[in-house]
């Protein structure tokens, strides 16, 4: 409403919402604005079409920021949009209801600690209540707890009770202890289960985040504008702006952020394994700011013809950003999508260290091939000598599952990991192939169903990999073949069992023939959950058959169940490598 500027002062503060804090304005007078603030131009549809055009899948709203002035109807504080304002309408309400119909998911903002209306509140340290609420004592002491349990806490309780909420955004946690966040995590649990909050119930965007306060929140707000430069091992949204204010200037120092600033923001908190969440401060009236639905409509133009690249997506899946721009890797792994930001003078660029064979190369903006070559787990993709988009040219790299060869002492073992069904369990499995872990092991155990089986239904198999697993590597869990759709017919692999429920590539075996009986639902082991098949043998079964062959010469009567099932001596694996 005041864009920067009161009384004729121009706020030299960064943001414009802090504008109350920065002229430090009288709370009676602050008050008195309220009673003037008529946003006769919002339209709660037409900015959920904005927000859906731009490709935006969920919209967040500042409920109550710091003023403490809230936009929804509340029997705890008058200082309301409703009660407090001519425009008497409930934009809360609206917006929810609007974003619901349009298929969005809908969060609130809401400042819980600092409230500038309220003496007792959590007040920024660089000013004190005195300097606004000037009929104070001068002995005043706040008392937060009091705040808490007056305003903030029942506000929640009514935003949670009366509203559809799928999230409750927390900002500026002043003296907000681990017992005091908790009264607001278990009213939203209590009453809303399903709804997120952040980590700013309890700790601001930057700075380390400690284990015994992760039960508080679902994922980290990480800091104001914060774009990462490295993959983040949890959950996060950053909260950047359109331009370098959150809330609406129109006056002092501010600047715009242009399409090219945005898409770039945008992708590298993407390929960081981030939610990117892209404020606008809309004006007095109502409306949206006009540059901000430009530079919406620039996001969304791309995304019409991009958005796979980046919607259910994952993390750029190499150690490193390259110089050329970030990576993104479709949800099941069977695709890169490269982001070209900055056109490579070579009118080239190299992937290495692919796990897989590039089937094809496409262009996202117009569905046409990319020239490529490959050798080894390297790529090299020939690029025309202008970009295809302004702002970000896309290629979807598809790869085919990676196949690994088993050198054995009796010959190649080529093994296609499907890690397009089984990413966890074939995921495991090339863990210990890069690792080196299988080198100079073996196959050491063979179970024949004629001869040596000692279960039922009986099977046929050669078990290999780890002979004494001393690596420390951590099982995963474990993946059905109803999960997965991999049966085990002849050539199957597929984790050994320890714990239930895991499942781990320190052991596989090779099924000889269909083994259904190693399958989801089948009896052989008395849980009926079967193994976790991940691949399958594409070239070498006349070695996986020799190796079966081998007599199980050594008996232990102590072995029980794999008594008269181990080989004298392994066949050796000498080299384990992906193609």
């Amino acid at each position: 409403m005041l864009a920067g500027m009161y009384e004729g002062n121009v706020s030299d503060h960064r943001y414009g919402e802090w504008i109350y804090f920065a002229e430090r304005i009288p709370t009676e007078d602050y008050r008195k604005l309220a009673a003037t603030f008529d946003p006769d131009d919002f339209d709660a549809d037409e900015w959920v079409r904005i927000f859906k055009s731009a490709g935006m899948r969920y919209v967040v709203l500042t409920a109550k920021h710091h003023d403490g002035f809230a936009l929804f109807k509340s029997s705890v504080s008058a200082f309301n949009i409703v009660d407090a304002s001519p425009f008497n309408r409930d934009i809360v309400k609206e917006l929810s209801e609007a974003s619901h119909r349009a298929g969005l998911k809908f969060g609130i903002y809401y400042s819980h600690a600092q409230d500038w209306d309220d003496p007792n509140s959590a007040f920024d340290k660089r000013f004190t209540q005195r300097e606004i609420h000037l009929d104070l004592p001068e002995d005043f002491e706040p008392d937060l707890d009091r705040y808490l349990e007056e305003k903030a806490l029942p506000q929640i309780e009514e935003l949670v009770k009366n509203y559809e909420i799928d999230l409750i955004w927390f900002d500026t946690p002043h003296e907000m202890t681990y017992e005091r966040a908790k009264l607001f995590t278990d009213v939203v649990r209590t009453h809303r289960p399903d709804c997120l909050i952040n980590s700013r119930i309890i700790k601001m965007g930057m700075g380390r985040i400690e284990q015994d306060i992760l039960n508080l929140f679902d994922y980290v707000s990480i800091g104001d504008k914060e774009v990462p430069d490295r993959k983040l091992p949890l959950y996060f949204e950053s909260p950047d702006s359109v331009s370098s204010s959150y809330g609406y200037k129109a006056h002092g120092k501010f600047f715009y952020h242009t399409g090219e600033e945005l898409m770039d923001r945008m992708v590298h908190t993407i390929a960081a394994g981030g939610n990117y969440l892209l404020n606008n401060g809309p004006m007095g009236n109502g409306a949206l700011d006009p540059e901000a639905v430009r530079l919406y409509g620039i996001i969304g133009d791309w995304m019409r013809l991009n958005s796979e690249s980046l919607i259910n997506t994952r993390a750029n899946p190499f150690a490193d950003r390259p110089a050329w721009g970030d990576i993104t890797a479709s949800e099941k792994g069977d695709a890169l999508y490269l982001h070209i930001l900055d056109w490579p003078e070579t009118n080239s660029l190299t992937l290495n260290g692919l796990t897989g064979q590039v089937t094809s190369a496409i262009y996202l903006v117009n569905g046409a091939s990319a020239e490529f070559v490959q050798d080894g787990d390297t790529a090299t993709i020939t690029l025309p000598a202008e970009p295809l988009d302004q702002y970000d040219t896309v290629i979807k790299v598809n790869i085919g599952n990676p196949h690994v060869t088993l050198e054995t002492e009796m010959g190649d073992i080529v093994i296609e990991v499907m890690i397009d069904k089984a990413p966890l369990s074939g995921g495991d499995f090339l863990t210990y192939v890069e690792k080196g872990l299988y080198n100079d092991e073996g196959f050491y155990r063979v179970v024949r169903a004629a001869e040596n089986d000692n279960g039922a239904p009986k099977i046929d198999v050669i078990q290999g990999g780890l002979i004494d697993d001393s690596t420390g590597l951590d099982p995963v869990a474990h993946e059905t073949t109803e999960m997965t759709g991999i049966k085990h017919t002849d050539g199957t692999l597929s984790l050994a069992r320890d714990e239930p429920g895991t499942g781990s590539a320190a052991y596989f075996v090779i099924v000889i023939g269909d083994q259904p009986a190693l399958d989801y639902g089948a009896t052989r082991n008395p849980d009926k959950q079967g193994f976790a098949a991940f691949g399958r043998v594409v070239s070498g079964m006349d070695v996986v058959r020799k190796i079966h062959s081998v007599p199980a010469d050594r008996f232990v009567e102590e072995e029980g169940y794999t008594g008269g099932q181990m080989l004298k001596e392994p066949v050796r694996i000498i080299s384990a490598r992906i193609n």
